[in-house]
């Protein structure tokens, strides 16, 4: 058995004893209302989000008119208009703007726009905390920030900046 594996049953034990939560839009309640695939409605420096998978998907696309629809769309839909174009170059774009995806730019615009969908989504929200104190996981998501537009651990940072109020701090 690899590591992967341990983990991920490390992970289910801790949400089985309700010490944890692994997001997933596969999951009902916290788990998967928090996942990017679900609709939740937001508007980021003036752009109509479907949800963050729409916004982070997105950032693959140069053209800002493709950005604009792309961020409108949530879930597979969203998913399936990303691009893999970014990978090679490591460089994402928002409003015209070139983005090193490994850069604190990078950092401070996906931290303000799960904050702008934490202020406007009540079900996100309520979602985020309704988990509590407890550990935040995604294990369905890639680990390579070279790899992923965000990775897990990146994922659950943020949500516990969130749900913490510290988020005001990195943005």
């Amino acid at each position: 058995m690899n590591n992967r594996a341990l983990y991920k049953i490390y992970v289910k034990v801790q949400t089985w004893f309700g010490l944890a939560v692994d997001i997933s839009s596969k999951e009902y309640g916290p788990a998967g209302i928090l996942s990017n695939f679900t609709e939740n409605h937001f508007v980021f420096d003036g752009v109509e989000c479907g949800g963050m998978e729409g916004f982070l998907q997105s950032l693959k696309h140069a053209d800002t008119e493709k950005q604009l629809k792309v961020c409108a769309l949530y879930g597979v839909r969203a998913k399936r208009k990303g691009t893999w174009k970014w990978i090679e170059t490591q460089t994402v774009y928002w409003k015209g703007e070139c983005i090193d995806r490994h850069g604190e730019q990078f950092q401070t615009l996906v931290r303000r726009a799960f904050l702008a969908m934490h202020e406007q989504c009540p079900k996100f929200r309520d979602a985020l905390s309704a988990t509590g104190k407890k550990k935040l996981y995604h294990t369905m998501g890639k680990s390579d920030p070279s790899q992923t537009i965000l990775t897990e651990h990146e994922f659950c940072n943020i949500l516990t900046e969130l749900r913490d109020g510290s988020i005001e701090n990195n943005v």
